[in-house]
C-alpha cells in the first residue's frame, strides 16, 4: 500500500488511528351567378333571345300586303278643314291662354333657370326662382333601412370606404359548374324550367308528340272565311274596308269630273291638294296643321294675348302702378315688403320654404359623405348582412403577468368559421379554440401576442413582471450516474429555501406561509412539493404542495403531516438533486484549511454545501481556504455553482454510485458534539455508518451487500468516471479541528470518518438543482 498508517497513543484519550498518503495521483375570376334552391340558373338570369316577346316595327313584319303611295302625299294625318284650335296641340307662336302665362308675364323678374346659386346682386323676385332650384337639388334626410342602406343593421353615414374581406356562406361557383362541354353555352340541366328541345331531326323523328286531326277547310268569300285573290294575286277592293281604290291628278279644281268616285282620290297639281267625292260635291282633305299657328282660333279655345292678361290678372295692385315700378312697390303689392336685397345667407323665406329646406340634406356623394362598401356606393333601402368576414379579435384577460408563469387568454368574439394563430415576440403561446395559453419568459419585458384571424392581425401588449416563481424544473434522470446539467445525477436530499415565522398550528388543507419577499426572486413552482419543517423539532412538519407564491405569501395544499402543535419557527424544505461533477474537471487533492482550527458558523450542515463553501471562501484568501476557493472557481458545463458537498450529500455518492463488490464497512460511526439539527434537516445521532436521514427517501444503515455496485459502468471501478482510491473531504465540520470524510478505497469501504483540516486529500465538486 502507500499509505502509511501509524497508532498515536495519548494519555488519558482513546486510541485513533490516522494515515499519511504518501502520494495523492490526479486525472446541443370566375363570374357568380345566382341560383335557385335547386342549384340551378334561373331562366330571369338569361339574357333575350330569339322567340322572345318585344316590339316590331311594320317593315319587320313579313308577307303583310303592299300599298302604293298617291303622288304628293305624306304620312301624315288627315284633319278636317273646318278645324279649331279646340282639338290641336299648342304651338310654339300660338299659345293658349293661361293664369300661370299672366302672371308669369307680369312677373317677368321671376326666374325659373336650374342649379343657378343665389347671389347678393340678385333681385328678390330672382332669387325666390333660384330658392326653388336650390330645394329641388337637395334630397329627403336618410333613414337606415329606409333611403339608404345599413350594414348588419348599421347605418353607413360618414366619409371612407368600408372594406369587407373574407365572408362566409356560398362561396364561388366556376362558370364549369354551368358549361360542363366548354362550348361556351349553358348546359339545359343548369336552367330550372327548361324542358329539354331537341336541335336536329324532323317533326316524325320526335317522341311522345301529339295525334293531330286533319285541319278543317275554311269557306271563302264568307264571314269568318278566307277571301280568295284576284287574277293579279291581289285582295279584291270589294273586301277592304273604307278602301282607296286609286289616286287621280288633275291640272286643278276645274278639271276634276262634275260626278266623282267615292273610292278614288283627286289631287289638284296646280296646289297639289287632295279631295275625296262626298257623294254631292268634292271635300278638301288638309293635312294635320302640326300646331295651334296653323289653326284658327275656336270659340273656347282662345289664344293668348297681352291685353287679355291685362284683363284677366288676379293682381291687379301691381298692374296698376304706373310706370316702371320700384322694387319696394312691387314686393308692398305682393304683399312680401318684409323681403329686402340682402346678402344670400341673410334673405328670408317663408316658414314653408324653411320646413321643406330642414327636410333636405346634402346631395350624398359615395366615398365622400357616405361610405361605400369595397368601393360600391350603398344608397337605398335594405339591409346589407354579411356573415363570415375578418374582424379584429378581443381577448379577455390580464394585460400583465409574471415571468416564468403561465396565463390564459380567451376570445370573447370567437367564430368557429374563422382561422386563428397566435405567436409572441418572447416566451411560447398556444391557441385551442378560443383559448390561447402564454407561457411568460423568464426576465422582465414587454411581449408583443399577436393574434390573427383570417389574415387579419391583432397586437396585444403584456408586461411581464418579476416573477414570485421559479422555472419549473427539467425532469428528474431515470438512473443513477446518467447525465444531468453540467454533471450526473447522484440521488436526492432535502435543504431549506426560505424560513417562516407564521404562527401555525399542524393541520391538512390550504396553509399560507408568511417567507422573505419572492417578488423577483421566486423560491418555488406551482406543483412543486414542500415540507415545512419546524426547526426545534423537524418531525413536526407539514407535507404539501405548492398552490400559490406571490410576494411574501407562499400558498400550500398540505396533504399530510408530522406530529402536532403549533409552531412559528417553520423551514420550508424543497428536495434538491446532488450532481456529481466529472472526473476530468471536477477532482483534486487539497486541505480544507491551512489548520486545524474553527470554519465559519455555515459549515455546520449536513446538507447545504454550498453555503459552508461559499462561507470559507468569504472568511478569507485561497491560502487559508484552498479547497473553498477551488471549487467556487469552477466552471463546468456552463455551471459555476460548484461548491464542496456536506457530509449527507457526499454519502449519497457512496450509496448510488458505488464503484465495486466489496461489503460495506460498518464499524461504528464518530458522533460529533455539533447540533446538526438546524435550518430544518434532522441531527445526526446515529453510528451507524450510512444512516442518513436527510435523503431523499431516507437512508438506512449499511449492510454488508447494501448497497450494492452501481449499475453505471461508467462509475464502476476502472470506469471512466470511478474515482481515485482515497477518501474524500466534505465541507461539514465534525470538530474544530476535523472535518467529515469519506472513504472510496477497498480496504474502508464506504466508511465515513474524520480528517484533520489541514490534511490534503481527494476532493470532488458537486452543484445541486431543486426538483
Amino acid at each position: 500500500m502507500s499509505d502509511l498508517f501509524y497508532l498515536a497513543y495519548v494519555a488519558g484519550s482513546r486510541v485513533r488511528r490516522s494515515a499519511i498518503s504518501s502520494s495523492a495521483g490526479l486525472a446541443d375570376a370566375y363570374k357568380i351567378v345566382a341560383t335557385g334552391e335547386d342549384g340551378k340558373i334561373h331562366a330571369s338570369f338569361l339574357p333575350a333571345y330569339g322567340g322572345g316577346g318585344g316590339s316590331v316595327a311594320w317593315a319587320d313584319i313579313q308577307d303583310k300586303p303592299t300599298f302604293g303611295t298617291a303622288s304628293g302625299a305624306n304620312s301624315t294625318d288627315f284633319a278636317p278643314s273646318n278645324l279649331t284650335s279646340d282639338g290641336v296641340a299648342e304651338g310654339a307662336t300660338n299659345k293658349y291662354f293661361s293664369s300661370t302665362r299672366v302672371l308669369d308675364t307680369l312677373l317677368s323678374g321671376i326666374s325659373f333657370a336650374q342649379n343657378a346659386a343665389i347671389s347678393a346682386s340678385d333681385s328678390i323676385v330672382l332669387a325666390f326662382g333660384k330658392l326653388q332650384a336650390q330645394v329641388s337639388g337637395k334630397q329627403d334626410t336618410l333613414v337606415s333601412g329606409t333611403n339608404i342602406k345599413t350594414l348588419n343593421g348599421q347605418s353607413l353615414l360618414g366619409s371612407g370606404n368600408l372594406a369587407v374581406s373574407g365572408g362566409g356562406g356560398g362561396g364561388d361557383m366556376l362558370a364549369a359548374t354551368y358549361d360542363p362541354n366548354g362550348d361556351g353555352k349553358i348546359a339545359p340541366e343548369q336552367i330550372s324550367g327548361l324542358a329539354t328541345v331537341a336541335t336536329s331531326g324532323s317533326y316524325n323523328d320526335l317522341a311522345n308528340k301529339p295525334t293531330l286531326g286533319a285541319a278543317a277547310v275554311l269557306a271563302t268569300n264568307v264571314a269568318g272565311g278566307a277571301v280568295v285573290l284576284d287574277g293579279s294575286t291581289k285582295i279584291p277592293t270589294a273586301y277592304l274596308p273604307g278602301h282607296v281604290e286609286e289616286v287621280l291628278e288633275y291640272a286643278n279644281f276645274a278639271a276634276l269630273p262634275g260626278t266623282g268616285v267615292a273610292s278614288v282620290l283627286y289631287v289638284t297639281l296646280d296646289n297639289n291638294k287632295a279631295y275625296r267625292w262626298g257623294g254631292s260635291a268634292y271635300a278638301e282633305i288638309s293635312a294635320s296643321p302640326g300646331s295651334t299657328d296653323a289653326v284658327p282660333e275656336g270659340a273656347a279655345n282662345l289664344y293668348f294675348t297681352n291685353a287679355r292678361a291685362s284683363a284677366a290678372a288676379p293682381v291687379q295692385s301691381v298692374a296698376d302702378l304706373v310706370g316702371t315700378p320700384s322694387a319696394a312697390q312691387v314686393r308692398t303689392a305682393l304683399g312680401i315688403s318684409n323681403v329686402d336685397n340682402t346678402a344670400d345667407m341673410d334673405k328670408p323665406v317663408s316658414t314653408a320654404a324653411q320646413t321643406a329646406l330642414s327636410g333636405k340634406q346634402a346631395t350624398l356623394v359615395s366615398g365622400t359623405n357616405i361610405k361605400t362598401v369595397n368601393g360600391q356606393s350603398l344608397l337605398g333601402s335594405g339591409d346589407i348582412s354579411i356573415s363570415g368576414g375578418g374582424s379584429a379579435v378581443t381577448l379577455s384577460g390580464s394585460t400583465s403577468v409574471e415571468a416564468n408563469s403561465v396565463i390564459s387568454y380567451t376570445i370573447t368574439n370567437y367564430s368557429t368559421f374563422s382561422t386563428y394563430s397566435a405567436t409572441v415576440s418572447a416566451g411560447s403561446v398556444s391557441i385551442t379554440g378560443d383559448q390561447i395559453s402564454f407561457t411568460a419568459p423568464d426576465t422582465v419585458q414587454s411581449v408583443t401576442l399577436n393574434v390573427t384571424v383570417d389574415g387579419i392581425v391583432s397586437a396585444f401588449n403584456i408586461t411581464v413582471l418579476p416573477s414570485s416563481y421559479i422555472p419549473t424544473p427539467t425532469a428528474t434522470p431515470s438512473n443513477f450516474g446518467d447525465a444531468l446539467e453540467g454533471g450526473f445525477y447522484a440521488g436526492l436530499y432535502w435543504d431549506q429555501i426560505a424560513q417562516s415565522s407564521s404562527s401555525k398550528t399542524l393541520a391538512t388543507g390550504t396553509q399560507a406561509f408568511t417567507v422573505p419577499d419572492m417578488t423577483g426572486n421566486g423560491i418555488s413552482y406551482v406543483g412543486q412539493s414542500l415540507e415545512v419543517r419546524s426547526r426545534s423539532n423537524p418531525a413536526n412538519k407539514f407535507i404539501g404542495t405548492v398552490s400559490s407564491a406571490s410576494g411574501t405569501t407562499l400558498t400550500l395544499n398540505v396533504s399530510s403531516i408530522g406530529g402536532s402543535g403549533t409552531f412559528s419557527d417553520w423551514s420550508v424544505m424543497s428536495r434538491f438533486r446532488a450532481i456529481v461533477a466529472p472526473k476530468s474537471s471536477g477532482v483534486t487533492s487539497l486541505a480544507i484549511k491551512n489548520a486545524n482550527t474553527a470554519l465559519p458558523a455555515g459549515c455546520q450542515s449536513l446538507v447545504d454545501g454550498l453555503t459552508a463553501t461559499n462561507a470559507m471562501k468569504n472568511a478569507d484568501t485561497s491560502t487559508v481556504y484552498p479547497a473553498a476557493h477551488w471549487a467556487r472557481g469552477l466552471t463546468i458545463g456552463g455551471k459555476t455553482d460548484w461548491h464542496i458537498p456536506a457530509r449527507d450529500v457526499l454519502e449519497l455518492a457512496w450509496r448510488n454510485l458505488k464503484p465495486d463488490t466489496t461489503s460495506n464497512h460498518m464499524a461504528a460511526r464518530p458522533t460529533s458534539p455539533f447540533n446538526y439539527k438546524i435550518d430544518g434537516a434532522y441531527g445526526d445521532v446515529s453510528t451507524s455508518q450510512g444512516v442518513n436521514n436527510n435523503s431523499y427517501f431516507a437512508g438506512a444503515a449499511y449492510t454488508s451487500g447494501v448497497p450494492a455496485q452501481t449499475a453505471a459502468t461508467a462509475f464502476r471501478t476502472g470506469g471512466a468516471e470511478a474515482v481515485v482510491s482515497g477518501a474524500y473531504l466534505s465541507s461539514t465540520e465534525y470538530t474544530a479541528a476535523e472535518n467529515w470524510a469519506q472513504y472510496w478505497h477497498p480496504s474502508y469501504p464506504g466508511y465515513q470518518t474524520t480528517i484533520a483540516k489541514s490534511a490534503v486529500w481527494y476532493l470532488r465538486a458537486f452543484r445541486r438543482s431543486i426538483i
